[in-house]
């Protein structure tokens, strides 16, 4: 089903990278933007949980890594 379930403000360019993470039960999703942020957000209610700022450039993939 690609039903529309919301949408995520917060960047303030072109997103151009997402990543998904599941960590004791939460779903979260990265994403990476033209306005050289990367932002956290929860899936369930859709909140931001973080911004992470000081790339010299446009943050265009990120990855996550399991531990």
């Amino acid at each position: 089903d690609q039903t529309l379930v919301g949408t995520l403000k917060g960047h303030s360019d072109d997103v151009n990278s997402l990543a998904v993470h599941e960590s004791q039960g939460v779903v979260y999703l990265a994403s990476g933007s033209e306005d050289r942020t990367t932002k956290l957000w929860t899936v369930e209610d859709q909140s931001l949980v973080g911004t992470l700022k000081g790339h010299s450039d446009d943050v265009n993939s990120l990855a996550v890594c399991e531990s």
